[in-house]
């Protein structure tokens, strides 16, 4: 009984912090994409300018700029059914991102709503 209990609270609490949009994109929070980061299977893909990189990232992030993500998509051949977690300094950068991944055949992006300003915010922490 505690056991269902306690399950259907992670769903509800999956559900409200987290946006899908219609192209099957997940917009997350900084406390639901804290807990894929530390799944080994989730890759992190950060689609910011290389100084911004630079300054500090999520531990274990892959760093494509979303410029050059249509152009560098090789390096994320085979993994098209992982799940990913993309993220840039606030977040519009990143949803142009996921777009990109979405018309490319990714099926499990997740977008980290608010960008790494967010993650800074709730107090995780960054690798430089």
């Amino acid at each position: 009984m505690v056991i269902a209990i306690v399950i259907l609270a992670v769903i509800a609490v999956f559900i409200l912090f987290t946006r899908r949009s219609s192209k099957g994109i997940v917009q997350a929070n900084a406390e639901i994409a804290r807990s894929m980061s530390l799944a080994p299977d989730t890759i992190i893909l950060d689609v910011r300018t290389g100084p911004e990189f630079h300054e500090g990232h999520l531990k274990r992030a892959l760093h494509i700029p979303v410029t050059e993500l249509a152009s560098r998509l090789g390096e994320l051949a085979g993994e098209k059914e992982r799940q990913l977690l993309v993220y840039c300094r606030s977040g519009g950068r990143s949803s142009a991102a996921c777009g990109i991944l979405a018309q490319n055949g990714f099926s499990r992006i997740v977008n980290l709503h608010g960008g790494i300003d967010s993650w800074r915010g709730s107090g995780y922490p960054i690798e430089r």
